[in-house]
């Protein structure tokens, strides 16, 4: 009688044990794999967790931004994923790949759309299907009582949610979001509409018994005086929303702010006008032209060919420099020449 093969049997059961073991480790990580994908979802669908996106230096001040906005109770993945949780993991997982390799290479930075004003960063293009999923194309439009606004007609006409909702999500909270907002209505409206474009008066947009002036403009003698116009050398973009170029002109008696060539032809446009208009800004004491035209007693400026030589040897070139090129002097001085 043949012995029983007692060594193939044990090592066909211990064979059979190491397969069981290694599918049950697979089965094991499978399911955190799984566990931990659903909860990384869960956790950026969730407000109150959205520092796992933040926790990325890049993008903290995203999520610092939107904590400020009237998203901040929506979490991140409602708004930054099409795909659904179940199979949004292999597809994260190469994102993720895809934008360290484009960081590491600075692909990132060409590639980024560009830096808007009232963002904290480049725009992400956001399909108007991810905003559908809570919003309906013909909601009521939650501004309350300060805009009138017939949303349906203008999601029909436009192309995009993003077309008017840009900074809605990630506002800059250096800036005033309402006003930054406001420069997206008047890429299609305008004080001073050609035929067929949407006018940008008041009235059409704002009921007649809301306050209009920006806060930045209270106490208005502050703004007038010099704040104004500090930020309208900044930008004219938001005050040619409410102000036409002839607003400016029937303050100042020239056209604000001065046009690039102002320095190199203001004298003739100086020469024309009541020299009151330019100390309407040009206050200084005692006559805001004596540090490049005048000498050191106040002389007059029609002898100042005489005269700068004595100003620029006591005071330095500095003041000239702020409208002359270095080369200016070389056009009457030559090689160190006094001109005759």
């Amino acid at each position: 009688m043949k012995r029983p093969d007692i060594t193939g049997a044990w090592n066909r059961a211990r064979r059979h044990r190491g397969a069981m073991i290694a599918i049950s480790l697979v089965g094991a990580m499978l399911v955190i794999v799984l566990a931990t994908a659903a909860l990384l979802e869960g956790a950026a669908r969730t407000p109150a967790l959205a520092g796992v996106c933040g926790s990325c230096h890049e993008i903290a001040p995203h999520v610092a931004a939107w904590r400020a906005s009237s998203h901040a109770n929506t979490g991140c993945r409602s708004c930054h994923t099409e795909y659904a949780w179940h199979d949004g993991f292999r597809y994260r997982a190469t994102d993720f790949a895809d934008e360290v390799s484009q960081y590491l290479s600075g692909d990132a930075a060409q590639a980024a759309q560009p830096e808007r004003r009232g963002a904290v960063g480049p725009i992400a293009e956001t399909p108007d299907n991810v905003c559908l999923r809570c919003h309906s194309m013909t909601r009521e439009p939650s501004t309350g009582d300060r805009v009138i606004i017939d949303h349906a007609d203008h999601a029909e006409r436009n192309d995009a949610c993003l077309s008017c909702h840009l900074n809605t999500t990630h506002p800059d909270p250096e800036t005033d979001i309402v006003l930054v907002m406001m420069e997206q209505c008047y890429e299609c409206h305008s004080l001073t509409p050609a035929p067929g474009e949407p006018s940008g008066e008041c009235a059409v947009c704002h009921p007649a018994h809301l306050e209009l002036t920006p806060a930045s403009h209270d106490p208005i003698g502050e703004w007038q005086r010099p704040a104004h116009g500090d930020s309208a050398k900044t930008d004219t973009t938001q005050c040619m929303m409410c102000h036409t170029e002839q607003y400016c002109v029937d303050c100042h008696g020239v056209l604000m702010p001065h046009p690039p060539t102002f320095a190199q032809d203001h004298g003739v446009e100086a020469a024309s006008l009541d020299r009151v208009v330019c100390s309407g800004c040009h206050y200084a004491a005692p006559d805001p032209c004596s540090a490049c035209h005048h000498s050191l007693e106040g002389a007059v400026i029609d002898t100042w060919g005489t005269q700068h030589y004595r100003v620029t040897r006591i005071q330095g070139p500095a003041a000239c420099m702020r409208c002359h090129e270095a080369v200016f002097c070389a056009q009457c001085h030559g090689r160190g020449s006094t001109p005759q």
